[in-house]
């Protein structure tokens, strides 16, 4: 089975420098399937990066914790996340290392659709 990170790491090699391959994967009835997208970074510049924030919304004050930084995107990156909008111009992706989180729309392309699979634990 394919954890979201298993398949962000793949998706990412999968990426050539014209831009994305559509991946195409067979696999068996999964237990639970959940789509995703491939999203690119973009409109950042080269010497800088994109925040992930916790939640989605404006800049975060001091006492105001709930829309902190959580993780980073780099120019050019692609990561993977839900393919609805988490919220009004937000999409929820996953960070640099892993940590999912809110990033701005004008700032990650919409690629492919992907279907990754979770294990549910039957006890």
């Amino acid at each position: 089975m394919l954890s979201k990170r298993i398949a962000s790491a793949f998706a990412a090699a999968a990426v050539t420098g014209s831009g994305l391959v559509a991946l195409t994967a067979v696999t068996a009835t999964p237990a639970q399937a959940q789509d995703a997208c491939l999203y690119q970074v973009r409109n950042v510049a080269a010497d800088s990066y994109l925040k992930v924030r916790k939640k989605p919304g404006k800049t975060p004050k001091s006492w105001n914790k709930r829309h902190k930084t959580v993780d980073v995107l780099y120019p050019g990156q692609v990561t993977t996340g839900n393919c609805k909008r988490s919220r009004e111009n937000w999409r929820k992706v996953y960070g640099d290392s892993g940590v999912e989180g809110h990033v701005h729309k004008a700032y990650v392309k919409k690629g492919p659709r992907i279907t990754t699979e979770e294990a549910t634990s039957g006890s």
